[in-house]
């Protein structure tokens, strides 16, 4: 019962991301180059950019461009993407690997 009160209320969310998945992988492979040639479509008033961060519109199709690559919530693995020349990371060496977590046995 507990499961599927979960994918009752998780359902409909899970369905529009996957459509919207769906989407952008057909946007993207309509293209012969798709890492040379994809554009994201426009983003009116540049919604949730901080004015200090260099963002451009080719950051915002590199961005669709990562989660097509890597995947939904692979933030690290987008952001360290040699492919993926993000404006606001131009001049930063890459950060490091992340520190290995405690193991719970102490």
């Amino acid at each position: 019962a507990e499961y599927a009160e979960r994918v009752h209320k998780l359902g409909a969310s899970l369905l529009q991301r996957l459509l919207a998945l769906k989407r952008l992988s057909d946007a993207i492979e309509r293209h012969p180059s798709p890492f040379d040639t994809f554009e994201a479509p426009p983003a009116p008033g540049g919604v949730g950019r901080h004015p200090a961060v260099s963002w451009t519109p080719r950051d915002d199709a590199l961005l669709l461009l990562g989660v097509y690559k890597h995947g939904f919530r692979a933030y690290e693995e987008v952001r360290d993407d040699p492919e993926l020349p993000f404006s606001c990371l131009a001049g930063y060496a890459p950060l490091p690997p992340p520190l290995p977590q405690p193991s719970a046995s102490g």
